[in-house]
């Protein structure tokens, strides 16, 4: 199983784009094979599993040679191999050898380094439309932070976890982030900002938080964990200061495999945003359709919004219209999504 993180856009596209030149460089025969690579690879769900494309490539052996087939396959063998030679399920270690695969450095990003990115306007956004599942109209965008260095696409994850243990440093950069994603923000929708309470703790900079928010009616803020052993102090403190000052609020990546369960952020919320495990988890059982239809059917009772995330096929629209799901968000609308990059202002 090769595991890339399903925000992790960057990595995906590399990966692809990885497969699709080995491919070409190969001289593998029959073109329409090659797309049909590419195919399996848009329509599966991630993470990818390359048992998965061995059977699929298999099965649609047709208009390609056995000996055509055969090299994909034993391509994605070895693949396989190569990721599973290291047994541990930590992410990031896994990710480690995709960089290997590719050919790409590991990328460590010092606080300094985070400090020039933003010094330097080499930021973005990209909002991400939320669907209303009634009408498929936009009823809000979800604002992602992007940022380049050294000339490439660095991935967020890097960013924020090179400044998250120097919360003065990160509180610094993330208010010029929030400022930039408010600045630029499409009018008359939802903008849903995502907050790590990290960030959000002292009085001094909460009070510089609401003064920055306040302004603006159309915000929902998103309650990020982001980590494992994540205080449960600190997010209920965060809670207690967006009730304060009557900022709507979305329990983020509910359902999220080893994240910590909070009852409180679960009642107090306005929003549930589901997280992608559930379409996962479905197509494999569908014991889990009901337990998300129970989630569903609880937010209805209690007046909260429910937000599918993930939504990359028509599949998973099909499971979120079955299941009453409010509004939905995912690669399926990349043609809707809308970046903006500092330096193109």
């Amino acid at each position: 199983m090769l595991y890339i993180a399903r925000d992790d856009r960057d990595t995906i596209d590399m990966f692809r784009k990885y497969l699709y030149t080995y491919l070409k460089e190969n001289k593998l025969k029959y073109s329409d094979q090659r797309e049909r690579v590419l195919k399996i690879l848009y329509s599966q769900s991630y993470p990818i599993s390359i048992d998965f494309i061995v059977k699929k490539l298999n099965d649609e052996r047709d208009g390609a040679s056995y000996a055509t087939v055969s090299r994909h396959i034993k391509f994605f063998q070895k693949i396989n191999f190569l990721i599973t030679i290291n047994k541990t399920k930590n992410t990031y270690l896994l990710k480690k050898n995709i960089d290997e695969l590719l050919g790409r450095k590991n990328c460590i990003l010092s606080e300094k380094d985070a400090k020039r990115i933003i010094d330097a306007g080499d930021f973005g956004v990209c909002y991400e439309p939320i669907i209303r599942l009634l009408d498929m109209s936009v009823y809000g965008y979800e604002a992602l932070s992007r940022f380049k260095h050294k000339g490439e696409q660095l991935s967020p994850e890097i960013f924020f976890k090179s400044v998250h243990d120097n919360t003065s440093l990160f509180f610094s950069l993330e208010m010029e982030l929030k400022k930039f994603q408010l600045h630029n923000a499409i009018e008359d929708k939802k903008l849903f900002l995502n907050f790590d309470p990290d960030i959000c703790i002292e009085d001094k900079k909460i009070d510089l938080w609401f003064e920055l928010l306040h302004p603006h009616k159309n915000v929902v803020v998103e309650v990020i964990e982001n980590s494992d052993d994540e205080s449960i102090d600190n997010v209920e403190r965060f809670i207690q200061w967006l009730k304060k000052y009557d900022f709507p609020f979305a329990y983020d990546d509910y359902g999220k495999p080893n994240s910590l369960f909070f009852p409180m952020l679960l009642e107090q919320s306005s929003y549930i945003k589901l997280d992608i495990f559930f379409l996962h988890a479905i197509k494999k059982s569908l014991s889990y359709l009901e337990i998300l239809k129970g989630i569903v059917e609880y937010s209805k009772k209690r007046g909260k919004n429910t937000i599918l995330e993930g939504v990359e096929t028509e599949e998973d629209l099909k499971i979120a219209q079955e299941v009453g799901i409010d509004c939905i968000q995912g690669y399926l609308f990349k043609s809707q999504f809308i970046s903006i990059w500092n330096k193109d202002k």
